[in-house]
């Protein structure tokens, strides 16, 4: 039970809201825990674990290219056990789900709306990313082996956040193609990355967003490459659900990896680095497709 909590943890963390909220045109409350997600498959697996309700919706004509969102909640008293259930599993969310609880509890209605300012005040100022931001988080040191728990929780923040890619590049005055496996996301808080960093490794970078909108925010690029990602790919295999087919391509890709040494000028060596490359164009082409947001 641990490791589907950790998993939704994780999701949520990465695409899930503890809302809080009043109606405009009347004194009533409301709440809810929410997820999102284009994969109808992740909604009705949390409806299951845990109950709510879900809403499948179809195909708009207008956006027939674009998978539609489909959408998991759970409201009132019934999101209470769950939320403290979920609640140590928490690194990016878990003040938001304390609030929710408190609120979800209270009756006075003056505390009640303090909490729905607090909830507001704590998303528009709260964890701005800032170049400082991102130097600190680059002096984060990896730090033991990472548990089933954890890659439980990867797995869940990957299928609602992260991405996995694969880049080709032709460097200068060299001959052949180089690749690039990556895993990325992109975030505008930093509680979650500086545990994932700590658990797993990686680098980050600064993503500027507002200088083109001020409505936006700037972001932390959270990334990982072959020699840190390869060896999470198999154990993450067993937990990932809507990014499990692009994990199962990575691995092919890294069986791909040509032994260092050996006469690479002999005919074997050419015949099998050509067999090679087309097994990862092949790859490459159907990570692509994967990643892509036309409908399967």
């Amino acid at each position: 039970m641990n490791n589907i909590l950790a998993y939704t943890a994780g999701y949520l963390d990465g695409d899930g809201c503890f809302f809080v909220g009043k109606n405009i045109r009347s004194s009533k409350y409301r709440n809810g825990i929410i997820v999102n997600s284009t994969d109808p498959t992740i909604v009705r697996t949390f409806k299951t674990q845990f109950g709510g309700q879900i809403r499948i919706n179809k195909i708009n004509p207008k956006f027939k290219n674009y998978n539609p969102i489909n959408t998991w909640y759970i409201q009132g008293k019934n999101a209470i056990p769950f939320c403290q259930n979920i609640l140590p599993f928490l690194k990016e969310k878990r003040n938001d789900a304390l609030t929710f609880v408190d609120f979800m509890k209270e009756t006075s209605p003056t505390i009640k709306d303090a909490y729905i300012q607090q909830v507001k005040d704590c998303r528009d100022f709260s964890n701005i990313i800032t170049k400082e931001t991102i130097e600190f988080l680059n002096t984060i040191q990896k730090e033991g082996i990472p548990s089933e728990e954890d890659f439980a929780y990867l797995a869940g923040f990957i299928d609602a956040e992260c991405n996995f890619t694969i880049i080709r590049e032709k460097p200068k005055n060299r001959p052949n193609y180089t690749y690039k496996v990556i895993l990325q996301c992109n975030n505008t808080k930093s509680p979650v990355i500086s545990w994932l960093l700590k658990i797993f490794g990686g680098i980050c970078y600064f993503v500027s967003r507002k200088d083109k909108n001020s409505n936006h925010k700037d972001q932390v690029a959270w990334r990982l490459t072959a020699k840190s990602l390869y060896p999470i790919l198999q154990p993450l295999l067993s937990f990932l659900r809507y990014k499990r087919p692009v994990c199962e391509q990575l691995i092919e890709f890294s069986n791909t990896t040509l032994d260092n040494g050996g006469d690479r000028q002999s005919k074997d060596f050419k015949s099998s680095y050509q067999t090679t490359i087309s097994i990862r164009e092949a790859i490459i082409e159907k990570v692509h497709e994967l990643n892509s947001k036309s409908v399967n």
